[in-house]
């Protein structure tokens, strides 16, 4: 378990080299201390445990930033030499690219980190107000693993293949989740005995993009209305090879992503923007909130 979080003391030779290198969910003895366990994946929020990479050799340090919300704030690990090296170092990556860690809200909430919170808390980089405001937020289990957004016009990854796009916004002030069921893009087929199978989807692959405010006049009438922004392919899109068209389309339900423009289908022939009217959504309250908060100047 770590002396310090502080990168300061670190630097000044305070706190012992740690090594993760190849190890699984070790946990981090000391005599006097809790123990937390860590562990490697995707993300802090991810189940799936890998071994750490090889040449994870260095200190945790608490990271925070006043480029960063509060809440993203957290417990990272430098990969360096040695104290003189920390700031020459780098952040460990999680197997997603972003750096690996456990954000504030998992210190509160998972048991496992606990320590890391005592500690934090001790060091002066976690305040008592802050800690209070996570726990009224009262995430349930599902929320404690989601990937969340810290403002409504974040960008997020949109894998192409899933059912659902559930993104799950989280303020000091209120949580809400946006659901969208990509179902409708799906072509369903029965087996020989009747039944019906698993939605195959059109494309495979993922890629990044950004919720906006509808400005389209065929919205208006819906009232406030997300859509989706299309930033940048993330893994090669493809038609899936057990995708066929509908005999009665004249095109596939989906077109390929296009960086740029808003994410649409094709019914019939027709181009469809894709839409959440935030107004029937489960949380629409609260989400109105949130695009308040994201875009000020915006009349909702």
């Amino acid at each position: 378990m770590p002396r310090t979080l502080s990168p300061e003391l670190i630097i000044a030779g305070k706190e012992e080299l740690c090594d993760l290198s190849y190890k699984f969910r070790p946990t981090l003895y000391a005599s006097d201390q809790k123990s937390p366990i860590v562990s490697y994946g995707y993300s802090d929020s991810e189940q799936k445990v890998f071994r750490f990479p090889p040449n994870t050799k260095g200190y945790f340090y608490f990271h925070r930033s006043p480029d960063l919300p509060e809440l993203l704030w957290g417990v990272r690990f430098r990969i360096c030499d040695g104290p003189e090296d920390f700031e020459r170092g780098h952040d460990l990556l999680s197997r997603s690219g972003t750096p690996w860690g456990y954000t504030v809200i998992a210190l509160v909430y998972d048991s496992f980190r606990r320590p890391f919170l005592e500690l934090a808390e001790a060091e002066h980089f976690i305040e008592e107000d802050l800690v209070r405001d996570i726990k009224k937020l009262g995430l349930d289990d599902a929320r404690r693993m989601a990937s969340f957004l810290y403002s409504l016009a974040d960008p997020f990854i949109l894998n192409l293949a899933k059912p659902k796009v559930i993104v799950t916004i989280i303020t000091r002030k209120r949580v809400a989740t946006v659901r969208f069921l990509t179902t409708r893009f799906a072509e369903r087929r029965k087996s020989k005995d009747g039944k019906m199978q698993k939605p195959i989807y059109p494309l495979i692959g993922s890629i990044k993009v950004q919720l906006e405010l509808s400005t389209l006049p065929e919205h208006k009438s819906l009232g406030p209305t997300l859509v989706f922004r299309i930033l940048e392919v993330i893994e090669p899109v493809t038609v899936n090879p057990d995708y066929t068209v509908d005999p009665s389309y004249t095109e596939s339900t989906v077109a390929l992503p296009e960086p740029g423009t808003l994410m649409y289908r094709l019914y019939k022939g027709e181009r469809r923007i894709v839409k959440i009217p935030i107004r029937r959504q489960k949380m629409g309250a609260d989400i109105l909130k949130l695009a308040n908060e994201a875009w000020p100047t915006a009349v909702l």
